[in-house]
C-alpha cells in the first residue's frame, strides 16, 4: 500500500513538473505600488503596497498580507519542511534598530563603509569629468544616506509608485520575496510528497483577494487555528478531531534521554529484553530498502512485553529517570531509532546553532580581504584623480575620460558594489533567517518528543481523575443509602425510648427560667455581633451545600473524563510513528538540506565577490597601463 502511494505521488510530481516546470521558473516581481484605502468612518486613510508578479504572461497583485499567509499555511501544511524566509514585516527604523543589535548586521554595517568608500571612489572618479556627454554618470538613486545600486535582482522591476521614504525598506523586501519565490518553486519540485494546490492558488490571477481565497476554505481555516504540536505532520488536511486533546503547554519537566530529550535507560528493562535489544541491534530496522512493514514486525514482535496494569494504579506513577514499558512496537521502533541516532541529532543540532557564527566567520573573512583591497582603491583613487586633473591640465582638449577603458571600469565598480550590497549585506541576512527556520524545525521535533512523555503524563493523571470520581460517587451513594436506614432506625430507638420517660415540668423545673449556673451566650453578644453570627452561619451553610456534589453532576463528570482518556488513548496510538517521522524528516531531510545550501551559497558568494575583486583590479590597471603610456 505504502510503494503504491509512492508511485502514485511520483506520478503526480513527474506531471506537475512537466506541466508547471517552466512558467514557474518565470515568476518574477515587475512593479510595486502604492495604494489608498479610503475609511469613510475616519479621518485617517490606510495605505499598502501592491506587489505585482508576473507568472508566465500573466500578473498577479499580492499584498505583503498575502505573502505571510502563504507562509503560514505552508508552515502548518509541512511542519517539517525547511520553507525560504520571509522579510520581517518592519519599517525602516527596525531595520536600523536590527543593525545595531544584530550580530550578522553589525558586520553589515562595516559593510556599509566599505561600500560606501567604493562609492565615493566611484563618484570622485567620474566626478571628475561629469561634464562629459559619454561618461557614465554618477550614482544619483539615494535613500535615506544609503546609495542603492542597480542589480540584476531588482533592475526589471518598476519603483514609481513607491515613495522615497519606503524605497529602501519596499527594495529590501523585494529581494527576500524574489527569493521566497524561488526557494518555494524549488521545494515543490525536489519534494514529491508536497501538494502544490496552495501554490497555484496564490499564484492564480483570479483569486484578486488571496486573503479572502483562504477564509472561504474551512479546511485551510481551522488548520489556522491549530497549534502546529497537534496537526497531523503526515497529512495536516487529514488531522482526527482527537488530536487537539494532546498536550501544547509548556513540557520543562520532562527529563532529558541522553542528551537529546527522551527518558530511556536500558536498565529499565529485564534481562531478556535487554538481550533482545542487544540481538537486535546488530540489524537495522530502519533500513527501508531492505525491510518491509511485515519483516519489521516480525522482528520486534515478541521483544517487549506490556507492562500497564502490572503494578498497582497508586504506586504506578511516570518515573522520568527510567522507561516503564512499551506500549507497542511503535514505541519500541521510535526509542531505538533516537537511541542510535542520538548522537547524531546532538551533533546536528550544535551545528545548525553554529551555522549563524559560521555564516559570520565566513563573512569576517571576506571583509579581511575586501577592505585591504578597498583600502588599496582608496589610496589608488586619489593618487588616479591627481594624475588625471593633471594631465587634462597639460593637454588641454584630450577627453581621456571618454575612452572604453574608463566605461569599462565603471561597470567593474558597478558590479563589485552590487555583490557587496545584494550579496553580502542582504544575501547573508537570508540565510540567517533561513537558519532561524531550520532551528525552528529542531525545536518543533524536540517537543515533539516531549509531548509523547506528557501525553503519558496526563493520561495517567486523567486515569486517577476518573478513579478519584468514581470513588466519590460510590461512596456518596453508599453513604446517602446507610444514611436513611440509620434515620429510620434511630426515630424508632428514640420513640420506644421516650415513650416512659416524664415530661420535664413533671421534675418540677419551671419554664423559662435559667438555672443559676447557666448564661445564655446570646445575651452576652452586642446586636452586631448577634447579626454577624448569623451571616457566617449562613455563609458556612451556603459554602456546605455548593461543596456537595449531585449524583447526576459527578455521572456528567465521570462520562466527560471518559471521552477525553478515549480521545488522548488514541493519540498514544498514532504519537509514535508521528515523532519518528518528525525526526527523519527533520534530519535526514531538513538539517541536512540546510547545510548544503548555506555551504553552496557562501562558496558562490566568495567566487563571485573574488571574481568581481579580479575584474575591477584588471580595470584598473589597464587605466594605469593607459595613463603610463600617454604620459
Amino acid at each position: 500500500m505504502y510503494k503504491s502511494y509512492q508511485n502514485q505521488m511520483q506520478s503526480r510530481h513527474n506531471s506537475y513538473l512537466k506541466n508547471n516546470k517552466t512558467e514557474h521558473d518565470s515568476i518574477c516581481i515587475v512593479s510595486v505600488a502604492k495604494q489608498e484605502v479610503i475609511d469613510q468612518s475616519s479621518s485617517d486613510n490606510r495605505s499598502f503596497y501592491l506587489y505585482t508578479l508576473k507568472v508566465s504572461n500573466k500578473y498577479v497583485e499580492r499584498r505583503y498580507n498575502d505573502f505571510e499567509l502563504l507562509e503560514h499555511i505552508l508552515m502548518k501544511l509541512y511542519p517539517t519542511v525547511l520553507f525560504p524566509p520571509m522579510p520581517k514585516k518592519e519599517n525602516i527604523v527596525d531595520i536600523v534598530k536590527q543593525q545595531a543589535n544584530n550580530s550578522i548586521d553589525i558586520t553589515s554595517k562595516t559593510l556599509y563603509s566599505g561600500f560606501h568608500s567604493l562609492v565615493t571612489f566611484k563618484d570622485n572618479l567620474l566626478g571628475y569629468t561629469m561634464n562629459n556627454e559619454d561618461t557614465p554618470e554618477a550614482t544619483k538613486d539615494k535613500d535615506d544616506g544609503i546609495i542603492i545600486p542597480n542589480s540584476s535582482l531588482l533592475k526589471d522591476i518598476d519603483f514609481h509608485g513607491v515613495s522615497s521614504k519606503d524605497l529602501k525598506l519596499i527594495r529590501h523586501r523585494c529581494i527576500y520575496f524574489n527569493y521566497l519565490i524561488k526557494g518555494l518553486v524549488e521545494v515543490f519540485n525536489s519534494n514529491i510528497n508536497i501538494n502544490n494546490k496552495i501554490l497555484e492558488q496564490f499564484l492564480d490571477p483570479l483569486n484578486t483577494n488571496f486573503t479572502d481565497f483562504v477564509k472561504n476554505i474551512p479546511l485551510i481555516s481551522d488548520l489556522l487555528s491549530k497549534d502546529v504540536l497537534c496537526i497531523n505532520p503526515k497529512d495536516a488536511l487529514d488531522t482526527p478531531s482527537f488530536y487537539q486533546y494532546l498536550p501544547v503547554l509548556s513540557l520543562s519537566e520532562c527529563k532529558p534521554f541522553s542528551k537529546f530529550g527522551l527518558s530511556y535507560s536500558k536498565e529499565s528493562l529485564n534481562e531478556e529484553e535487554i538481550e533482545s535489544v542487544q540481538e537486535d541491534y546488530d540489524t537495522d530496522p530502519y533500513d527501508m530498502d531492505n525491510h518491509d512493514e511485515e519483516s519489521s514486525n516480525e522482528v520486534y514482535h515478541g521483544a517487549f512485553t506490556e507492562r500497564r496494569d502490572s503494578r498497582n494504579s497508586q504506586n504506578s506513577g511516570f518515573n522520568s529517570g527510567a522507561l516503564k514499558t512499551f506500549k507497542s512496537e511503535a514505541e519500541e521502533i521510535l526509542l531505538k531509532f533516537i537511541e542510535r541516532n542520538d548522537d547524531n541529532m546532538t551533533q546536528t543540532n550544535k551545528l545548525v546553532k553554529a551555522y549563524k557564527r559560521d555564516i559570520i566567520l565566513k563573512l569576517k573573512s571576506i571583509l579581511k580581504s575586501l577592505n585591504s583591497n578597498l583600502s588599496l582603491f582608496q589610496e589608488a583613487n586619489d593618487d588616479l584623480v591627481d594624475i588625471l586633473l593633471t594631465y587634462n591640465e597639460e593637454i588641454p582638449g584630450y577627453k581621456f575620460t571618454g575612452t572604453h577603458g574608463m566605461r569599462q571600469m565603471n561597470k567593474a565598480i558597478n558590479k563589485l558594489e552590487t555583490i557587496i550590497y545584494f550579496k553580502c549585506i542582504e544575501y547573508l541576512n537570508i540565510l540567517e533567517d533561513l537558519n532561524n527556520n531550520c532551528t525552528a524545525l529542531i525545536k518543533y521535533s524536540k517537543n515533539k518528543i516531549k509531548q509523547k512523555w506528557a501525553l503519558k503524563k496526563l493520561i495517567k493523571s486523567q486515569k486517577l481523575k476518573l478513579d478519584q470520581l468514581n470513588k466519590k460517587l460510590e461512596s456518596e451513594y453508599l453513604n446517602d443509602t446507610s444514611k436513611d436506614k440509620n434515620d429510620d432506625s434511630s426515630s424508632k430507638n428514640n420513640i420506644d425510648d421516650n415513650s416512659g420517660k416524664p415530661r420535664p415540668v413533671e421534675e418540677g423545673i419551671v419554664e423559662g427560667k435559667n438555672s443559676t449556673n447557666e448564661t445564655s451566650a446570646t445575651t452576652k453578644l452586642s446586636p452586631f455581633m448577634k447579626k454577624f453570627s448569623g451571616l457566617t452561619t449562613m455563609v458556612k451553610t451556603k459554602y456546605a451545600n455548593s461543596m456537595h456534589t449531585s449524583k447526576q453532576d459527578l455521572e456528567n463528570k465521570i462520562s466527560a473524563v471518559k471521552e477525553v482518556i478515549d480521545n488522548l488513548e488514541k493519540n498514544e496510538e498514532c504519537i509514535n510513528e508521528d515523532t519518528l517521522y518528525v525526526l527523519k524528516e527533520v534530519y535526514t531531510n531538513s538539517t541536512d538540506l540546510f547545510m548544503k545550501k548555506v555551504d553552496k551559497e557562501i562558496m558562490a558568494l566568495i567566487n563571485e565577490l573574488e571574481t568581481a575583486i579580479k575584474n575591477y583590479s584588471r580595470e584598473s590597471l589597464k587605466i594605469w597601463e593607459n595613463i603610463a603610456v600617454k604620459l
